[in-house]
């Protein structure tokens, strides 16, 4: 069985910002270049998403709320 899961993207975006902050180690690490392909599984809110795609990247981010997806579009 599989446990179902719900999350809310304002609340995410509140506590949860440690996520996309611990993860820009691993990016520095990963020295990402403009025109780059990623995908960003698990995207969340985005964040980091979007701070890969400033860089160039072509990033495709994804997740399995789709509150959290649906708020990237906001």
């Amino acid at each position: 069985m599989i446990a179902s899961q719900t999350w809310d993207p304002e609340r995410y975006a509140r506590n949860a910002r440690f996520v996309s902050d611990l993860a820009e180690a691993v990016v520095e690490l990963l020295h990402p270049r403009p025109g780059e392909r990623i995908l960003d599984l698990g995207c969340g809110n985005g964040v980091l998403t979007a701070k890969l795609a400033a860089m160039g990247c072509s990033i495709v981010g994804v997740d399995g709320s789709h509150a959290q997806i649906e708020a990237l579009n906001d």
